[in-house]
């Protein structure tokens, strides 16, 4: 089954990694497991291109002064990161990464 196509995903990467270790439960002060998804350096992040968006305004506003055309001026990129990236608020992974130990790396050990 093929994941459909997303519109809302703002970081990709080809391989992610699993970082855990151990913690105090801050309710109940037991020693708890604790996990995080972390992106390798090389990881792209979508960004906004402020000098193609200040460009185009320009260009938009010398011909109109519509809102709602301004509105839509904003443009996307994919920036490379150089560092390691820690993942929040998840909603999302492709069905192909689900299990897959060469997608998933232990990086502090237990």
């Amino acid at each position: 089954m093929q994941n459909p196509v997303r519109t809302d995903i703002n970081i990709r990467s080809p391989r992610y990694l699993l970082a855990h270790t151990l913690g105090t439960c801050w309710h109940c002060r037991a020693s708890t497991q604790l996990f995080a998804l972390v992106v390798p350096p090389g990881h792209e992040a979508l960004e906004l291109d402020d000098e193609a968006q200040d460009a185009a305004g320009d260009e938009a506003q010398s011909e109109t002064q519509n809102e709602t055309q301004n509105e839509t001026l904003a443009v996307d990129i994919w920036c490379a990161a150089t560092h390691h990236a820690f993942l929040f608020y998840i909603e999302f992974l492709p069905a192909g990464h689900s299990g897959s130990a060469e997608a998933v790396h232990t990086v502090l050990p237990s």
